[in-house]
This record gives C-alpha cells, sequence and structure tokens, in this order.
C-alpha cells in the first residue's frame, strides 16, 4: 500500500531520533541532528495525509477521512505532533485562525547537549524537551507514543 512508504519513513526518523537521543559518532553541526527531530515529527504527523489518500487503506481498513484525522485530534500524543509539525514548519502556531489540536501550543523548551570524548571517536546526545500544557515532556518519549499510536491505528 502506497501508505506505507511513509510509515517506513516515520520509522527510519523514529531510528535517527533514538540514535540522537541516546547517542552517537556525531559527524556534523548539531543542528543537522535538530533538524532531524523536526522531521521527525513532520514525517509522523503528515502520514495522516497519506492514509486520507491511499485508497487500498481506507477501503480495507474501513476508515474514512474524517477517521483520520479524529484519530489525530483525539490521540494525545498524534494531537501535539500536528501542532510541534505545524509551529516548526511556520515558525509558531497562528492560534487565531487556527487552535492548536491538542488545546494549547507545545514548544521545544530545552536542548540538552551531552558530549563524551575519549578514544578514538567522540559521541554525541541530544535531548529535547517539549512544553506542553505547563507540562515538560520528553520529546523522544513523546515521538515513540506518536509512532506506537499509529501503528496500533494501520493494524
Amino acid at each position: 500500500m502506497a501508505y506505507e512508504e511513509q510509515l517506513d519513513r516515520v520509522r527510519r526518523y523514529h531510528a535517527r531520533f533514538a540514535a540522537i537521543n541516546s547517542g552517537f559518532e556525531a559527524t556534523l553541526p548539531s543542528e543537522h541532528y535538530v533538524d532531524d527531530i523536526y522531521a521527525f515529527f513532520q514525517n509522523c504527523y503528515h502520514l495522516k495525509d497519506w492514509l486520507k489518500k491511499d485508497p487500498v487503506f481506507t477501503a480495507r481498513a474501513g476508515k474514512s477521512k474524517q477517521d483520520i484525522e479524529d484519530v489525530v485530534t483525539n490521540t494525545p500524543c498524534l494531537a501535539i505532533c500536528a501542532d510541534i509539525c505545524n509551529a516548526t514548519k511556520h515558525l509558531g502556531l497562528d492560534i487565531t485562525k487556527n487552535p492548536p489540536r491538542s488545546g494549547h501550543e507545545p514548544k521545544f523548551t530545552k536542548r540538552e547537549f551531552h558530549v563524551s570524548v575519549g578514544g578514538p571517536t567522540q559521541s554525541l546526545a541530544i535531548k529535547a524537551t517539549v512544553e506542553h500544557n505547563g507540562a515538560n515532556l520528553d520529546a523522544f518519549t513523546l515521538a515513540t507514543d506518536c509512532l506506537t499510536a499509529w501503528e496500533a491505528f494501520v493494524r
């Protein structure tokens, strides 16, 4: 099915995010890896568009386009993902035109960089935090919850 191409892309970005979160041999400036974190949320949210446009999925799963929109809106992690996607693509949300799906505007508030030096290579880990409705969320845990939610939905 066509949507599987996008789901596989989300899985690849999740694997990159896992490496970024846990530590890896960095060969590029750190901004490149922050881009990968944003790209995870953007690709994860846009899986909904692939699902909506894939007639084989909608027929097999018996899901309407509205069902797909509803799963994003009614699944807290996916609603936050939608808002992160739109905020990172558009330099913030325009809440006067479109209220956040999650009810509040999420923001990346902290990035911790952990560098390990010694031996033949150096390792970098980036821990990102998303603030949402007064709570600090681990961005990688949020990403994992999003992927898990989509995989459950498409089964």
